[in-house]
């Protein structure tokens, strides 16, 4: 929002406002009756006009408003009316935050898949991963039914295969793990070094090993495996398919 103002009659709410949001960032609105807080997300989410300045969305973003006073269909859950109200056609590349994970509409050597994404705060528990599945299945029978029942696929280093012989069994990563079935395996990928060792990418290709920290047990014993000539690599995988049944 760049330079906006909102007034009713003679009282001015928004007086010439900037405001940023961040990708992933979470945002209280807070303070007390009528000085603007439901008037700024109705502008936000189109549902008002500014009186001046203008509003930008990224791209990709999808945004999603559920009124202060809803009337929905006693049937409907919460999820479903604000997807129902305020999502009408979903597009390829759209990212849709379902809980702990994201989703995509995707192409996978010519066929369309759904692409599953996992942000660097994400909750791996059994549970939410369940719930975030089911959350985006119900989402895209409504508004992508043709990519519903394809493969939903991810490709990252959490589901590198060497991972099992380098956490403990009751790792969270394995449990995310668990959910699908790989596919190939690109030995040469140095993702890991991003996330593990949080490594800037132009740095990878030239990381000396012995100089990687070990303040975690799972960087510790990645270097000692990486020093001993080993590939951590990135997997693609599937889904399965009863993951939610």
């Amino acid at each position: 929002m760049k330079d906006i103002s909102k007034s009713y009659t003679d009282r001015m709410l928004l007086d010439h406002i900037d405001l940023g949001v961040d990708s992933g960032a979470r945002i209280g609105v807070i303070g007390i009756n009528g000085t603007g807080k439901s008037t700024l997300l109705r502008l936000i989410a189109g549902k008002e006009e500014p009186d001046s300045g203008y509003i930008v969305t990224g791209n990709h973003v999808v945004i999603g408003y559920l009124p202060q006073n809803p009337d929905f269909p006693q049937d409907m859950t919460l999820y479903e009316y604000v997807v129902t109200e305020n999502v009408k056609k979903i597009h390829p590349g759209d990212l849709v935050a379902a809980k702990e994970l994201e989703y995509e509409l995707d192409q996978h050597q010519g066929k369309p898949v759904i692409s599953i994404h996992i942000p660097s705060d994400a909750k791996l528990q059994k549970e939410n991963l369940i719930s975030s599945i089911k959350m985006a299945k119900q989402f895209f029978m409504k508004l992508a039914p043709e990519y519903a029942k394809t493969d939903w696929i991810c490709s990252s280093w959490l589901l590198a295969p060497v991972l099992r012989n380098l956490l403990p069994k009751e790792s969270r990563i394995l449990l995310f793990q668990d959910f699908f079935e790989i596919m190939e395996v690109q030995e040469d990928s140095r993702d890991y070094l991003e996330w593990v060792y949080q490594l800037k990418v132009e740095d990878e290709e030239q990381v000396d090993f012995h100089q990687l920290p070990e303040t975690t047990s799972l960087q510790k014993k990645m270097k000692q495996y990486l020093l001993k000539g080993g590939l951590v690599g990135t997997a693609l995988a599937k889904l399965k398919n009863d993951i939610n049944e």
